[in-house]
């Protein structure tokens, strides 16, 4: 469920409140994994894997966005 959460939220853009709720999600993730010991994984390697590419994605999106509009800045 957790990666269908993150897999939607995924796709929210860079607005202010999708940002926070990608900052929420990210907290609950890590409360998650501290307490990892209190839940049941069937596969953990395998949801951790996932959710390491999807945080990766969101982290690259807004970076090769942000160097983009640098770029659109520095050719005007």
């Amino acid at each position: 469920m957790m990666l269908n959460l993150v897999r939607y939220v995924r796709v929210l853009g860079n607005l202010v409140h999708a940002i926070q709720i990608k900052t929420k999600l990210c907290q609950l993730v890590e409360v998650m994994m501290e307490r990892r010991d209190d839940l049941s994984f069937c596969q953990e390697m395998k949801f951790r894997n996932k959710m390491v590419e999807y945080l990766t994605d969101w982290v690259m999106g807004t970076s090769n966005q942000a160097t983009d509009e640098d770029v659109k800045c520095l050719t005007r």
